[in-house]
């Protein structure tokens, strides 16, 4: 979801979906995910995550989502460690890609973090990406 209007009525459905079944963990990866990219509520963020991971511990986009967290809080070594757990699940989302090259670049290692980007280029992007909500 687009721009600022979408983006605020993504969030208030999920608190929505989050208040009828409060350990949603779907629901709680993509409101999570939604906070961390704009660096919003990075707390609230992680114990969304935590939850949903408390469900679904090998569930790689939730991974990916704490893993972002971390590193939007700058928590670089905690971002790596699960960014590494989430490629073990995902081998085909670009955006996850990314994520790891961003967090190698952040670390220092620019040849791993060129690797990562790489890989993710040769990727195909969904049509929709992988944490859209059909709302």
């Amino acid at each position: 979801m687009n721009g600022p209007k979408n983006r605020d009525k993504a969030e208030l459905a999920f608190k929505r979906v989050l208040e009828l079944k409060p350990t949603d963990p779907q629901a709680a990866n993509y409101l999570g995910y939604m906070w961390a990219e704009a660096g919003v509520k990075l707390d609230s963020a992680e114990g969304l995550l935590k939850m949903a991971l408390s469900q679904d511990s090998l569930n790689g986009a939730f991974l990916d989502s704490y893993a972002w967290i971390f590193f939007k809080k700058g928590d670089i070594d905690s971002a790596l460690a699960y960014i590494v757990k989430a490629l073990r699940t995902i081998t085909d989302d670009p955006v996850v890609f990314i994520h790891y090259g961003d967090i190698l670049a952040k670390k220092g290692d620019a040849a791993g973090a060129l690797a990562a980007y790489k890989k993710g280029s040769e990727l195909p992007l969904k049509r929709a990406p992988r944490r859209m909500w059909p709302i």
